[in-house]
C-alpha cells in the first residue's frame, strides 16, 4: 500500500468517526440533573463531615432513607421532632381540641394521676421507676393497655434519668401527657392492630439485628454480651440507622435490665423490630394530633 493510500484511508476513518459522533450528539437524549441535586449532595457532605461515619455506603443509605420517610410524612422534618411551632399572627387560629368540660376532666385526671404517683414516691424525690409509672397508668381509673402506656412514656424522653434502672420525672411527664391519657381512655385505640411492615427504617428484621448487634459489640469492650443501661441507650442514640428520639426511648424503656443494671443485648434482639414498628405507629398517631 502506498503512503498516499494510507493517508487517504486514515482521513476517511477519522471523517466517518467524526460524523458518527456528531450524529450521536445530535440525536441522543438530553439528560439534566434535578434542580435540587447540588444542594442534596451539599447537605450529605455536611452530615458526613459532622458524623465521620466509618461505613459511608451504610451511612448514605440510612441518610437518604430518613429523608424519604420525612418526605412521606412518616417522621417529622425538624431535628427536634416534637417541637411545637408557634402560631404566627397571620395564621388562622387552630380549632380547640377540647371543650371546656373536657378540659376540666383532663385537669381532674391529671390531679388523680399525680396523687397516685406521689403515693408511690415514698421518698418524695419526684422520680419513679418506669415500671411504677406504667403500673399506675395500667391500673386504677386509667386501665391503659401496655402499648398505650408505652406511647405515653415514650413522649417523655426528655424526663428520663438512667442509672441502674430507668427512672422518670413523673410530674412533668403527666402534665404534658394527661390529655393523651384522657384520649386513649376515651377511644380505646389499639396500636397493635396497626403494627405491620416488612421493613423498618429501610431494614428487614435480620438486617436490623445485625446492625445493632455489631454496634453493641463495638462498645462491649469486655466481650461479655451486656452493657449498662446508659451505655445501651447511648449506643442507640449514635446508631447510623437514623433512629428517632421516640425509637430510642421505646427501645430503652422496654429493655430488660438485670438486677445489677445491665442489658443483655442479644436477648433484646428479637424485640427490636416489632418495637420499632410500634414506634412508627406512635409517630403517625402523634403527627395527627
Amino acid at each position: 500500500t502506498s503512503p498516499s493510500t494510507e493517508t487517504y484511508s486514515t482521513d476517511m476513518t477519522s471523517t466517518e468517526l467524526f460524523r458518527d459522533i456528531t450524529r450521536a450528539n445530535k440525536y441522543q437524549k438530553k439528560f439534566t440533573l434535578p434542580p435540587d441535586f447540588s444542594q442534596v449532595l451539599k447537605n450529605l457532605t455536611r452530615e458526613v463531615l459532622r458524623d465521620q461515619p466509618t461505613d459511608i455506603y451504610s451511612y448514605g443509605a440510612h441518610y437518604f432513607k430518613k429523608l424519604a420517610l420525612q418526605q412521606e410524612g412518616i417522621i417529622p422534618r425538624d431535628d427536634d421532632e416534637y417541637q411545637q411551632t408557634e402560631t404566627t399572627a397571620n395564621e388562622e387560629k387552630p380549632k380547640e381540641r377540647w371543650t371546656s368540660s373536657q378540659k376540666d376532666e383532663i385537669s381532674r385526671l391529671q390531679t388523680q394521676l399525680l396523687g397516685a404517683l406521689e403515693e408511690e414516691d415514698q421518698n418524695q424525690q419526684g422520680f419513679l421507676t418506669v415500671q411504677a409509672v406504667k403500673r399506675v397508668l395500667q391500673q386504677g381509673n386509667c386501665q391503659l393497655t401496655p402499648t398505650q402506656a408505652l406511647f405515653v412514656l415514650a413522649n417523655c424522653f426528655s424526663h428520663l434519668v438512667l442509672h441502674g434502672e430507668c427512672n422518670l420525672a413523673y410530674q412533668k411527664c403527666i402534665e404534658e401527657n394527661a390529655q393523651f391519657v384522657y384520649h386513649l381512655m376515651s377511644v380505646g385505640l389499639n396500636f397493635e392492630e396497626q403494627q405491620t411492615g416488612e421493613t423498618v427504617h429501610g431494614l428487614t428484621n435480620e438486617e436490623l439485628q445485625s446492625e445493632l448487634i455489631r454496634l453493641f459489640q463495638q462498645h462491649d469492650v469486655d466481650g461479655v454480651g451486656r452493657l449498662t443501661l446508659p451505655t445501651y441507650h447511648e449506643c442507640l442514640c449514635k446508631a447510623q440507622i437514623q433512629l428517632t428520639k421516640r425509637d430510642v426511648t421505646v427501645l430503652t424503656l422496654e429493655a430488660e435490665v438485670t438486677s445489677d443494671g445491665y442489658v443483655v443485648y442479644s436477648a433484646e434482639a428479637g424485640r427490636w423490630f416489632p418495637l420499632l414498628l410500634l414506634s412508627e405507629q406512635f409517630d403517625k398517631f402523634y403527627a395527627t394530633w
